[in-house]
């Protein structure tokens, strides 16, 4: 069966889902017993060089209970071009992969891996995954978030989207008065918020804006921006540890492809 046809059943434990990337249909999915998730974005919107591909191998190298790719899984965002990075990483893998939908991937996204607002729950957190693809957060993707945030208010939050809220990069991200439409839902819930993870930049920031500490990681394979502001300047992923504790660990993980 192929990528674009498997489905997640609400309730699905961990040990249940199979390996590499999912296709979702379901708007909550149940994992328990997740400890870590090493969270990768821009993986292949560049046509998925040849020069991607031994980078992206690397991290997923790296051990850990799920894989999430911050979107831009292709360059024209066909669903042939998207089965290909699909069926490339499908067979670095032993453990589930999850995505969110990018700038690069809006053509094919829903067709090939399915809905672009979904959340994974945890024993003690939640994944929000969001689509932000064209810049903006849509009805949709709001009305799912203050849905979210008011269903488990005993649980602490991890938000995903692909496009950055504004940053001193010297990078296009998302207007300020767009990144305003999601904090008037979340702010009132800002105290369980853990951090914001992002991409859609090639490079690597961590920062903080009105309270929320947030995350640019565009380092999962494609060519890096060349900015001075960078601080990592190198392909990386970032690894969250202790899901199952109260307070999460931020591993920041810089990868050099393996030359023969």
């Amino acid at each position: 069966m192929s990528i674009a046809h498997e489905k997640l059943i609400n309730g699905c434990v961990l040990e249940n889902l199979r390996t590499g990337f999912q296709c979702i249909d379901n708007r909550e999915v149940f994992l328990p017993g997740v400890s870590s998730v090493v969270f990768m974005g821009d993986i292949g919107c560049t046509f998925f060089p040849e020069t991607c591909r031994p980078i992206l191998a690397e991290i997923l190298k790296i051990e850990t209970d799920l894989f999430m790719v911050l979107g831009d899984l292709a360059f024209l965002g066909k669903a042939d071009e998207l089965q290909n990075t699909i069926s490339f990483c499908n067979q670095q893998v032993s453990v589930p992969i999850f995505a969110l939908c990018g700038n690069h991937d809006l053509p094919g996204y829903s067709q090939v891996l399915g809905l672009k607002n979904y959340a994974i729950i945890l024993d003690n957190f939640v994944i929000l995954v969001l689509d932000n693809s064209d810049g903006s957060f849509q009805a949709k993707s709001l009305a799912f978030t203050k849905e979210i945030l008011n269903k488990y208010t005993e649980k602490r939050l991890l938000i995903t989207f692909h496009v950055p809220p504004p940053s001193d990069l010297k990078a296009k991200a998302m207007e300020y008065s767009e990144w305003q439409k999601f904090t008037a839902i979340a702010d009132a819930h800002l105290d369980r918020i853990d951090s914001v993870l992002t991409g859609h930049l090639h490079a690597f920031q961590e920062y903080h804006l009105d309270g929320y500490r947030i995350f640019i990681t565009g380092g999962g394979g494609a060519p890096l921006y060349d900015l001075e502001d960078d601080p990592l300047k190198s392909h990386h992923a970032i690894k969250v540890s202790s899901f199952q504790a109260a307070a999460l660990h931020y591993d920041v993980i810089p990868v050099e492809p393996i030359t023969s």
